[in-house]
């Protein structure tokens, strides 16, 4: 059934297909198909909602309450990227709107989108949406940012929202949260890479678009209000930090030209190890013969020990104590407690690792279809040089392989420096 349409007919092209992934969002769903149904639209509207193996009832409520969805049930959570991938070959229209579950769209979300795309040149072939806060008062996404180390950005983020520009504005990737694409394109690209489940395939997907000779907007004036990360927040801390680091060398590893790769790819992998160890709770020291390099200070208003870092350090103190007293065999005298954030990051390194064969294969496909250069791209990356923590200690370490490998030298010789 298509919505806007004044018919039922299932041979209908819809001009529009909405693709929204679901995982036990059922108390979000009614408002955010409401406004679907709301959109002042003139066209055909195909709605798919791809459920990951919930266990609230979403589907049989989408049966009960919105019987015109198509609904794919999978019988387990296969990721956002899959879920969409899934229902961009089901859907029937020439574009498809990726909308999560947990956004209300403004009435002329559809008709601004469009107008976005229909006014611009036929290579652009993605309109990112403008994603306000639930009551409109803080912005979501306003703008996109990538740095060197493959960690995607939204500048602005819960901060006053910007003054809407009049224009449609170049950016390199537009948030998989609500975004229109064309789908043939979307389909001959890749699709979101499957092997992220979650997290950052909206960078790699614009990043490849670019590549791949398309083109990527803001189109501010279509506005969507978002229940910040009412699905993805159920994630624990420690199993998203293991996304977000992947999938980051994953799209450096991808994405970067040769020259770029072997430039950049050591020192981000350096970060990734830096993050772990200030992320760790273990003071350096317990684990060094060698001195400590000097640190710089913290600044006065910020304790010496997160509160973290010091229940950790009085656990390996307990530890310590329980392991002078046990047989030696117990391996408890040398054993240190690391926090799971920490520990993430390690095994988000060995994933990489893991799936490398598979990484080389496909980047060797996209860069065997590139057409667009990295110095084409680069400026589109915003500030790629802004450190990810900007505490003094990290920011030092960031400063040291900026400066140690060139980077900084070498990216804003091609306009990424910010």
């Amino acid at each position: 059934m298509l919505l806007n349409s004044g018919r039922t007919d299932e041979g209908e092209t819809p001009d529009i297909s909405f693709v929204t992934a679901n995982l036990n969002g059922r108390d979000y769903l009614d408002v955010f198909l409401q406004s679907v149904k709301l959109q002042d639209f003139p066209g055909s509207l195909e709605v798919i909602v791809v459920d990951n193996g919930s266990t609230d009832e979403s589907v049989a409520f989408l049966g009960r309450h919105h019987p015109y969805v198509h609904v794919i049930a999978n019988d387990r959570n296969v990721g956002f990227a899959g879920a969409i991938n899934q229902g961009a070959r089901r859907a029937r229209g020439r574009r498809v709107a990726f909308v999560n579950n947990d956004m209300r769209l403004a009435p002329d979300w559809v008709s601004s989108v469009t107008a976005c795309l229909d006014e611009a040149g036929p290579d652009v072939v993605c309109a990112g949406s403008r994603i306000l806060n639930w009551d409109g008062s803080l912005a979501d996404f306003v703008a996109a940012e990538l740095d060197f180390t493959g960690m995607g950005r939204q500048p602005g983020f819960h901060e006053p929202v910007p003054p809407s520009p009049a224009e449609p504005e170049q950016i390199l990737f537009a948030c998989g949260g609500a975004l229109l694409i064309d789908r043939e394109v979307f389909l001959d690209a890749g699709g979101f890479d499957e092997d992220y489940f979650a997290f950052f395939e909206d960078v790699d997907l614009g990043w490849r678009l670019w590549l791949l000779g398309h083109r990527v907007v803001l189109c501010s004036r279509a506005v969507a209000y978002h229940r910040h990360h009412a699905t993805a927040g159920r994630l624990p801390m420690h199993e998203q930090r293991v996304l977000y680091e992947r999938n980051a060398v994953y799209s450096l590893i991808k994405n970067y030209d040769d020259d770029s790769l072997a430039r950049l790819l050591p020192g981000a992998l350096l970060l990734v190890f830096k993050r772990l160890a200030f992320s760790s709770g273990i003071p350096r020291e317990d684990l060094s013969l060698a001195p400590s390099p000097a640190r710089p200070a913290p600044p006065a208003s910020r304790p010496r020990y997160t509160l973290r870092g010091r229940a950790v350090r009085r656990a390996n103190r307990l530890v310590r104590k329980l392991g002078a007293l046990a047989p030696e065999s117990w391996g408890l005298g040398s054993f240190r407690l690391i926090s799971t954030d920490a520990y993430a990051r390690a095994v988000a390194m060995d994933d990489v690792i893991a799936h490398l064969p598979q990484l080389m294969g496909k980047r060797q496909e996209i860069q065997g279809r590139r057409v667009r250069s990295d110095a084409e791209i680069f400026p589109l990356f915003g500030n790629a040089l802004r450190p990810f923590d900007p505490t003094p200690e990290y920011a030092a370490a960031h400063r040291a392989v900026l400066e140690s490998f060139g980077i900084d030298d070498y990216l804003r010789r091609l306009g990424a420096g910010g």
